[in-house]
This record gives C-alpha cells, structure tokens and sequence, in this order.
C-alpha cells in the first residue's frame, strides 16, 4: 500500500471504513500551492477554496512577481487550517489570544486577519523556529507578545480568551507533502505524540479566562491523535465542554488532511 506501514494502513481502514482507498490516492498526489488573499477585494488569480471569512487562490507563478504578495496582502497556505479555524471561530469574539506553538506564524497571520483587534501573544519551543517566526510576523507587519518557552509547561500571569494549539503530530494528513513521516507512524512514535499533544491542551486550561476557550487543530488524520485525544481531555476535565469538531481528509485537488476542535473551560 503506497510503501505506507500496514499498521497505519489498517488505522485509516478502521477510521475511514468508505474513505481509505481514495485517502492512500492522496498520500501519492501532487500538491498544489495555495495562498490566502488578505485582500479579497482584489482577486489575481483562479479561486482554489473559500468559506464564510477566507478566499485562498491558486498559486501557479513566482509570488514575488504578484503585487498581493508585493504589499503583503497574501500568505502561502494550505486552506485546510483556514476552513478549520474559520468554522471554530464562527461568532467568537476573543480579545486576547495565544498561539501555543507558533512557529512559522501562519496561523497568526490568518487569526489576526479574522480578529483585528485581539492582542496577540505567540509562544515557540525552538529558539531556532523562533527566528523565522519573527521574520514572517515583521513582514506582515504584526507585533505580538513572544514567549520561548516549552509548551508542555507554558506559563504567563496573564489567562487568554483564546489558545490556539497546532499541535506536533504524525502528519498522516500531509503525506503527500511530508513523505518523511511516514517513520512518524510507528506504535512508539505516536504514543509519544499523543502524551505530548494530551499534555499540550491541559496545560492550556491552566491559562485559559473564564469561559475562555483552546482550538486544538493537527494536520493528522488519526482519530487516535484527534477525536480520542478531545475525549480524553474531556472526560479528566468536567469543567471543559466540547463546542465543535471537524475533520478533513485530504483530496487530489490539494486540501491537506487536518482535524479542528474548540472546547470552551465552563
């Protein structure tokens, strides 16, 4: 199967009983370029995915020949975090918001555009991720709180209406792009993930204003890393409620696997 371990294999059969066939299609498909329009007004090229707040375009020459690109009016991005984020966020108004693990900054960028008037704080483990974080934010001209700290053990004396995590994962949803992760899908490997992910959100919580709320999103395809990881958390933690779930396979027009999930602290 596509040179893909026959453990994962049965896990996407099991997980996608109808999908598993057309998703193994995927992990050998071409991906297309994206890049989300921060200024819808002007339109420079063909319409790959919108959704309610979001117009992401097909990439098809040099951005640097673009004059979107030129006045920093569009970002290189896979639409799959911008149709999870813009369906999470539907009627939510936070005025101050963490990204847990920031790093390269487009999920900044693209809650920023959604929320122009939250304060920003963006959190990276890597000092050397860090770097490039601060470069992109720059040029986009956004200033926000930075922290370096590990995420597992993030601490501020501040709580945050909104936590975003992007949290480490298998990347199963990206294979296509990232065919070096597919040594990510052994027993050992996930099992670590899964403690890291679990230990990403609860100390999430522990930052979170009252009623505040954590977007939990991966670019995996594993319920395993996604729904069971939600059910967990939920069921050690009575206070948090689910608001909304989603997951997207990915497909042979480009769109990148991923999963979305927001729970609310009560």
């Amino acid at each position: 199967y596509y040179s893909l371990p026959l453990e994962f294999v049965k896990k996407i059969k099991q997980d996608y009983p109808q999908d598993w066939k057309y998703f193994l299609e995927t992990t050998i498909s071409r991906p297309k370029m994206t890049y989300l329009n921060l200024d819808p007004k002007k339109q420079e090229g063909e319409v790959a995915y919108q959704t309610e707040r979001l117009t992401y375009q097909v990439l098809k020459k040099d951005p640097s020949s673009l004059k979107i690109f030129q006045s920093k009016k569009a970002y290189i991005q896979n639409p799959t975090p911008g149709i999870l984020i813009d369906n999470l966020s539907s009627g939510m108004d936070p005025k101050t918001i963490l990204d847990l693990c920031s790093a390269p900054g487009g999920k900044l960028i693209l809650t920023h555009y959604l929320f122009p008037q939250a304060q920003l704080y963006a959190n990276e483990i890597s000092s050397e991720r860090m770097k490039r974080l601060e470069e992109n934010l720059q040029k986009y001209d956004l200033h926000p709180t930075l922290f370096c700290q590990d995420g597992k053990n993030f601490q501020y004396d501040q709580k945050f209406d909104l936590i975003i995590i992007d949290a480490p994962c298998s990347n199963s949803g990206v294979l296509n792009k990232k065919p070096e992760a597919k040594f990510r899908l052994e027993e050992k490997n996930l099992q670590e993930l899964k403690e890291t992910q679990k230990q990403l959100i609860t100390q999430a919580v522990l930052q979170l204003s009252q009623h505040g709320i954590i977007f939990y999103l991966t670019c995996s395809v594993l319920k395993e890393e996604n729904e069971e990881i939600i059910h967990q958390i939920l069921h050690e933690n009575p206070k948090l409620k689910l608001l909304k779930m989603k997951t997207l396979l990915p497909d042979l027009n480009g769109l990148d696997g991923g999963f979305g999930a927001a729970i609310q602290l009560q």
